[in-house]
């Protein structure tokens, strides 16, 4: 099994070369401290083999883009610790949430308008500029009443991010609520129907009827993004 498993990983990481020699290839690992011991293995048996192609004076048209949480040693992680990362490591990114002026913009979209500068700053330095939080704490704000109800008056710990995800849960009338059930649970791109489906089974009743309907109410709330491009294969 020992066996198999390093033809296995090798097999995949020279694969990757393979690709990249008929045409420049990335490679993405998202959230990489979340991997399961394979792909870490795999990872690292890669970043080896290039590392000893540029050592040979080669440079495969690879980029293996690796996203982790700020602070994460990435060379422990991957096992890599023996590789110089310098050696195959283009650049770092550090990731950033909205600014100021997307928070500005997200406003408008939402409420309709901006906001006074001190709204702003507030919800800003509330939230980090994380683009999730904002823009859940926008849609409550808007159903509300805006700038001009009483969310604009709720507390820091009513603002914070789970408790505004479960108040506009709670608010949802019943059927509303099973279709964003289903529609979390399911956790990607869905067509109307499936999700219709499940929603109409665990309700007892069909579920496409009232379709159109909840879906179109949903997305004019921020709940989902719909497309109806592809007519009933529309999600």
């Amino acid at each position: 099994p020992e066996l198999d498993r390093a033809r296995l990983v090798d097999a995949i990481a020279r694969g990757f070369l393979e690709l990249s020699a008929r045409g420049p290839l990335i490679v993405a690992l998202e959230d990489l401290q979340l991997a399961d011991a394979l792909t870490l293995e795999t990872a690292n048996h890669l970043l080896r083999l290039l590392h000893l192609r540029l050592a040979q004076g080669s440079a495969p048209r690879i980029l293996v883009i690796v996203t982790v949480p700020p602070g994460t040693d990435l060379a422990g992680l991957s096992g890599a610790a023996n590789i110089p990362f310098k050696d195959v490591e283009a650049f770092r990114i550090q990731a950033r949430g909205l600014g100021r002026e997307d928070l500005r913009e997200a406003a408008v979209r939402v409420l309709g308008e901006e906001g006074p500068l001190s709204f702003r700053e507030r919800i800003f330095r509330l939230t980090g500029g994380n683009a999730r939080h904002l823009s859940w704490l926008l849609w409550s704000m808007r159903e509300k009443g805006g700038l001009r109800g009483k969310g604009t008056r709720l507390a820091d710990t009513d603002l914070a991010f789970a408790r505004l995800v479960k108040t506009r849960f709670e608010d949802l009338p019943e059927e509303e609520r099973r279709w964003v059930s289903v529609l979390a649970a399911l956790g990607t791109v869905s067509t109307a129907e499936l999700a219709g489906r499940i929603a109409g089974s665990l309700a007892g009743v069909p579920g496409m009827d009232s379709a159109p309907s909840v879906l179109e109410s949903l997305s004019a709330r921020g709940w989902v993004t719909s497309s109806g491009s592809r007519g009933d294969a529309g999600g």
